[in-house]
Order: C-alpha cells, then structure tokens, then sequence
C-alpha cells in the first residue's frame, strides 16, 4: 500500500510542477472546446500572474483537456 505524501512535503520553493486541469462541467462535456473559451481563460491567467506569483513556463490549451 502506498501512503500519500502530504501536499506540503511534495513541494519547496522554486519547485517546478507539471499541473493539468480538465474543463468540464456536471455533465463530463468540455467546456474549452470553443476558441473563444480558451482565449479568455488565457487573458485571465495574464491577469492574476503576477498577483498569485504564476511563471508559466508552457502551456497546451487543447478542446478535450487543458
């Protein structure tokens, strides 16, 4: 059996992460499918990087998973 690692021992500062997300609403459809969706999703991360400290490093905005 492996035990989870608690959250705050995976990560230190200056840690790079490899992070995915999957828009999807109640019904499992994808929610990022529309070009316009992505892009507003992007004018958003533009928005609060510097706020929250985010350095994108790369990113793949796809209509299935993000």
């Amino acid at each position: 059996m492996n035990a989870r690692v608690p959250r705050h021992l995976q990560f230190s500062d200056g840690a790079l992460l490899h992070m995915y997300w999957q828009c999807t609403n109640h019904n499992k459809q994808y929610l990022l499918e529309n070009d316009d969706l992505k892009e507003l999703y992007l004018e958003l991360v533009a928005k609060y990087k510097k706020q929250y400290n985010i350095k994108l490093l790369d990113c793949a905005l796809m209509g299935n998973h993000c």
